[in-house]
């Protein structure tokens, strides 16, 4: 094989584009996250079962966490602001609040609707307020 193609060329002057290599601990880890994620949603189901919680407070609590990992992310180095901390709780419970009307009165189709809405919403107004651009798509 020619070593000098035009892929090889491509890698040599972009280092991002080379693949890192994943070792077994990766891996291991990787799977270990995942049955703890599993593990974590079956017990919530069941505490909340066990003592006659409606199952809208465990599907509350992770779809506030899954906003919090997935929005927060992004603004991870923004947390040490208290201003932008409190707003940033302050949308987890509008989130919050939108998943339980829509959710509760309409329906998951119309919850997928709301969903980019109220992003857009939460992104132009961090923009507005603190002056953070929307993070660059992964």
């Amino acid at each position: 094989m020619e070593a000098g193609n035009k892929t090889d060329a491509g890698q040599e002057s972009h280092p991002e584009l080379k693949r890192p290599k994943r070792g077994f601990l990766d891996i291991l880890a990787l799977f270990g996250s995942s049955i703890l994620i599993v593990i974590l949603g079956i017990g919530s189901f069941s505490l909340a079962d066990k003592h006659h919680i409606d199952l809208i407070w465990p599907i509350l609590g992770w779809v506030s966490l899954a906003f919090l990992a997935g929005v927060g992310w992004d603004y991870r180095r923004e947390f040490k602001s208290g201003a932008f901390t409190s707003f940033f709780l302050a949308w987890i419970v509008i989130h919050s609040l939108i998943f339980v009307l829509v959710l509760g009165y309409l329906s998951w189709l119309y919850y997928l609707l709301a969903v980019p809405l109220e992003l857009f919403v939460f992104y132009a107004s961090a923009s507005l307020l603190f002056g953070l651009k929307p993070p660059a798509r992964r």
